[in-house]
């Protein structure tokens, strides 16, 4: 099959799906390449914007755009009309566009989230949507949506950690407000330390738990539909490196063993485990 040119970017951008696109089932590989170069442009729009009311506007763009795609007119640009051809193809609900737009407006805040509960919140709205949305598409239901959700959680996590350094840089941080208050950190100035280590540790146990909590509804995910789920093993990855590392999300070690973990993908999805 043809791969479309906007997949380039989840390709440069969100590699991890992107090698999960590939191994789904060739007739629906496009349309997820879709569905995730769209949440690409939406999730990257903070970082392409000198400041948060150019990233705002970018934003309503996109939700414009999606309400004239529900409403039969989609507007003549490439990524919009293939993604309406999807959402008209299998049906998805237009709630979950809607749920993405809301969380990502927390981006242009350029404001951490304020306690755990916010963070886990974002993390719904945002990965365990777009991963719905992906199971809505290999199995045509959301059977087996509470496992994606709490796999949408822990990847979102999982995620962030990864992220710190790359916040950090930009003086931005999404790691909970209270809980770096309580180590006496400033959101805005984070670098490597022992009190850094230590939020990181308690949001990796969330993400743990959240992802534990997907496997054990394991036999709720349709068969067709275990390709939205090859997350799961990637972000036990990427959380037992951050373990292996003292949860310093700094270490040299959290940049590299791409070749393992695409190996890891092949073997779950030719068992259809996660």
């Amino acid at each position: 099959m043809t791969i479309p040119y906007w997949a380039d970017d989840v390709r440069r951008w969100d590699r991890d799906r992107f090698l999960c696109a590939l191994l789904a089932p060739e007739d629906q590989r496009s349309d997820l390449l879709t569905l995730y170069a769209f949440n690409t442009e939406i999730s990257r729009i903070r970082e392409t914007v000198s400041e948060p009311l150019l990233g705002n506007i970018r934003l309503q763009w996109w939700r414009d755009t999606t309400d004239a795609i529900f409403a039969g007119t989609p507007p003549r640009h490439d990524l919009a009309e293939a993604l309406a051809a999807a959402i008209t193809r299998y049906e998805l609900p237009r709630h979950l566009f809607e749920q993405i737009f809301d969380a990502r407006e927390f981006d242009m805040q350029d404001r951490p989230p304020e306690d755990m509960g916010a963070l886990v919140a974002y993390g719904e709205g945002t990965a365990s949507t777009v991963q719905t949305l992906a199971l809505n598409i290999l199995d045509g239901t959301e059977e087996g949506a509470i496992a994606v959700r709490d796999l949408g959680i822990a990847w979102a996590l999982t995620g962030i950690l990864r992220a710190t350094p790359f916040h950090a840089s930009a003086k931005r941080s999404l790691l909970p407000a209270d809980l770096l208050k309580a180590h006496g950190l400033d959101a805005m100035h984070l670098s490597p330390s022992k009190e850094l280590n230590r939020v990181v540790e308690t949001v990796a146990e969330v993400a743990s738990e959240s992802l534990a909590r997907s496997r054990q509804a394991k036999g709720q995910v349709p068969k067709a539909a275990r390709n939205a789920m090859l997350l799961a093993p990637l972000a036990d990855s990427y959380l037992k490196c951050l373990g292996r590392a003292g949860f310093d999300p700094f270490h040299p070690s959290m940049r590299g063993g791409a070749a393992q973990r695409q190996l890891k993908l092949a073997w779950h999805s030719f068992w259809g485990s996660y």
